[in-house]
């Protein structure tokens, strides 16, 4: 194990610009050099615990979609015409709380692509008013499951915005959530 020393050579030139010798001096380098490779170190191990993480997220994302999508059917089927109330009611209930598992995995998938850098956006011509019909639809449960006066006030003329509708619609859609979830029952909320 050696050590790393900064080595410069300069010439000494006499009066008449002959080199009659040369200055050489090293520098202890090797803490710096050390410093260095730990920091180095240390960022391919912080690439690979990122990675690990997305790999992680992408399984466990995969395994908690199968059940839920199960859920989400059977709640469905339990929320039929004819049904007795109260089992309408649970199936109600087991649909709302599926939609919200399944909306935190998506979000949780989401803030992973953001920070790795891998979400992509995909702009195109929407119309306002069909981004927010589509956020208040996903909603719709739980704003009625407390009761809330929903209001919207949307542009009477057509107004289309450039912009990625999923991203969009989950933008109004978590907005929405908030707004309903921390609303009292019987309290209002305003678009």
């Amino acid at each position: 194990d050696g050590r790393w020393y900064r080595m410069q050579i300069r010439p000494y030139k006499t009066t008449d610009n002959r080199i009659d010798g040369a200055t050489l001096s090293l520098v202890d380098i090797d803490v710096l050099k050390r410093h260095l490779a730990e920091a180095q170190q240390a960022k391919d191990d912080a690439e690979r615990a990122n990675g690990a993480k997305d790999q992680f997220l992408a399984i466990l994302s995969h395994e908690l979609r199968t059940p839920l999508g199960v859920m989400l059917l059977h709640s469905q089927l339990l929320c039929r015409d004819g049904m007795d109330p109260r089992v309408k009611r649970a199936g109600e209930a087991i649909e709302r709380a599926t939609n919200t598992q399944t909306q935190l995995i998506d979000d949780l998938l989401d803030v992973s692509r953001i920070t790795s850098g891998k979400l992509q956006l995909h702009p195109e011509p929407t119309p306002l008013n069909m981004l927010v019909n589509s956020a208040i639809e996903a909603n719709r449960a739980a704003i009625a499951a407390k009761q809330i006066e929903l209001s919207v006030d949307l542009p009477t003329m057509l107004c289309v915005l450039d912009v990625d509708p999923t991203r969009f619609i989950q933008v109004i859609s978590n907005l929405l959530h908030n707004a309903t979830k921390f609303t009292e029952p019987g309290g209002s909320i305003r678009i």
